[in-house]
């Protein structure tokens, strides 16, 4: 099943394909994502020897996903200890087999960091 986040009017929603029709499965609030079409079907894996900064766009049960730059990257659930919510900004970064998060709050500029 495909699936996309539409991202418009202050509004996140979340939409499969069903019987050649996109429906609408979830509307919740954008937060600091960038209005938006995001295709969520064929995202790659994220690189874990790269930090990854931007919005996360969308959470489910196995995936985190997250416009890094200009792209989609997909980042596995199991290895967070702590999932970042849909329409946060944060960076994430691979360390001893798991994923950390830094809230954008604690992020300055181009990875710089306080």
């Amino acid at each position: 099943m495909e699936y996309r986040v539409l991202v418009m009017n202050g509004q996140r929603l979340l939409q499969s394909i069903r019987e050649g029709k996109w429906i609408t499965d979830k509307v919740d609030k954008a937060g600091a994502i960038q209005p938006g079409i995001y295709p969520l079907s064929h995202v790659p894996a994220a690189g874990r020897s790269q930090r990854h900064q931007g919005v996360i766009i969308h959470v489910d049960r196995e995936h985190v996903y997250q416009k890094s730059g200009k792209s989609l990257v997909r980042h596995e659930v199991r290895e967070f200890t702590v999932i970042p919510p849909a329409g946060q900004l944060v960076d994430i970064f691979y360390q001893d087999g798991m994923a950390h998060v830094v809230k954008a709050s604690n992020v300055l500029g181009k990875g710089v960091r306080r």
